[in-house]
């Protein structure tokens, strides 16, 4: 009886098991299923910079729909002959024809099919080719001389990136008046306890209150803040742009050693575009006017 047994990998001999041509379909679900898609944790996961008129992609590796890319030096785009504000994406052609891009690492205006290549995109044509077909890596805009004016990464991780078992942000020490009745206050002024994973996917801005989301996934927001011990009236919470719903409490339920505590916790789904961060804010609220928030503590965790 014929076998369909073959293991994938081996130098592509006739040798054994080193097959003369892959089989490509299985070579794209087996790393779709074992590597999903997005950048790879290898070298210095093609973090980008610019200077001049070039544009620096460092080494790396990514996966585009069992598509895999790697590039082991640094690749280069110019922007000499450039004027506008593009996206550079790492692009996957598998199409029957070629890609149009504004200037690719190949220093050409397509990407060839069955190729993966960086290249600098205009929205029209990342359209054209479809969101399934690449990822998008930041955003470059590029001035009338063809000078680079600025390179916004939509993953600012460090050089030598880990991705930790736990993705996360906390702050605390947080602060609000509440000075009119019946009204959400954003809680700000965070003083301790500030922290968040190495990885650039969250972070949290002490000032303002600010929790910034750059990648889709599921994430459970987990808080509590310390009322005044003014018992009277009712308090709540929300988490400013989740679009989540929190009871609404008695002040005299909420009573712990003589301060009014309300706490809370929910998870849900966030997906995030690309370069479009979602922003999130920890807000108090009473049914009496001329409250305060003395102290918060918010975290925020990829599950």
């Amino acid at each position: 009886m014929a076998s369909n047994e073959r293991s994938l990998g081996w130098n592509t001999t006739t040798v054994n098991d080193g097959v003369a041509t892959y089989d490509t379909a299985r070579m794209i679900a087996m790393e779709s299923k074992t590597l999903g898609n997005g950048i790879l944790i290898t070298g210095s996961n093609l973090a980008i910079s610019g200077a001049t008129s070039t544009i620096t992609i460092a080494d790396g590796a990514a996966l585009i729909n069992g598509y895999f890319y790697e590039s082991t030096t640094a690749s280069t785009i110019i922007t000499s002959t450039l004027n506008g504000t593009y996206t550079l994406a790492l692009i996957a052609n598998a199409s029957g024809g070629s890609y149009t891009v504004t200037f690719s690492t190949a220093s050409t205006t397509t990407v060839l099919t069955s190729t993966v290549r960086m290249a600098l995109c205009t929205s029209g044509q990342l359209t054209s080719i479809g969101a399934a077909n690449y990822i998008a890596f930041g955003t470059v805009v590029v001035g009338a001389t063809g000078l680079i004016s600025s390179v916004t990464s939509f993953y600012p991780y460090a050089v030598g990136r880990q991705n930790p078992a736990t993705q996360y942000v906390t702050l605390g020490g947080g602060t609000a008046t509440l000075t009119t009745a019946s009204t959400y206050v954003g809680v700000n002024a965070y003083a301790s306890g500030n922290s968040t994973s190495t990885d650039g996917t969250m972070t949290g801005t002490a000032a303002t209150g600010a929790i910034t989301i750059r990648t889709s996934g599921v994430y459970t927001f987990s808080y509590w803040m310390h009322y005044d011990n003014n018992a009277i009236g009712t308090r709540s919470a929300n988490i400013a742009n989740l679009g989540a719903y929190f009871m609404t409490l008695t002040a005299s339920q909420l009573l712990v050693s003589g301060l009014v505590v309300y706490q809370a916790s929910h998870t849900q789904y966030i997906s995030v575009t690309p370069g479009v961060p979602a922003v999130y804010y920890l807000e108090g609220w009473a049914s009496v006017a001329s409250r305060s928030i003395t102290d918060a503590y918010i975290t925020v965790v990829r599950v």
